[in-house]
């Protein structure tokens, strides 16, 4: 009977085959790991722009009712803190319950819509009534 001593080449081929495996499959995850954090951290801080705005908006119907009733659309705009977020800030007539369907209007909803990146969007919607103080 014959003894084996050392590996035959199939044997090195496959193990480098595995570890070539191993090292791709492990890179392959540390790169999409590093998206989905630098992604959720875009969105962390959209989601902070657009709480700015609604803090915002509040103040202007709270102090400033006439200006803010205009219902002026804002397009384009951009924070000085966050200069890659673009915003922009438009207003539908809600008619439903006790809000009227005439002009001029007495509810609107607020969309506010911020984009950043390759087409990342987030879109949140706020709702303001003259009924209610």
């Amino acid at each position: 009977m014959p003894t084996e001593k050392g590996m035959s080449i199939l044997e090195i081929i496959f193990s480098i085959g595995v570890v070539v495996l191993v090292i791709t499959g492990t890179v392959s995850l540390m790169v999409k790991s590093t998206s989905v954090k630098t992604n959720t951290f875009s969105r962390k801080e959209a989601s902070e722009i657009a709480e700015r705005i609604i803090e915002n908006l509040v103040d202007k119907k709270n102090n400033n009712r006439d200006e803010f009733w205009q219902l002026e659309p804002v397009l384009g705009e951009t924070l000085p803190q966050f200069e890659n977020y673009i915003y922009g800030i438009d207003y539908t007539q809600v008619t439903d319950g006790d809000c009227s369907d005439s002009p001029p209007p007495t509810c609107v909803n607020a969309l506010i819509k911020i984009n950043w990146g390759d087409n990342q969007t987030l879109e949140v919607k706020r709702f303001f009534s003259k009924l209610y103080y």
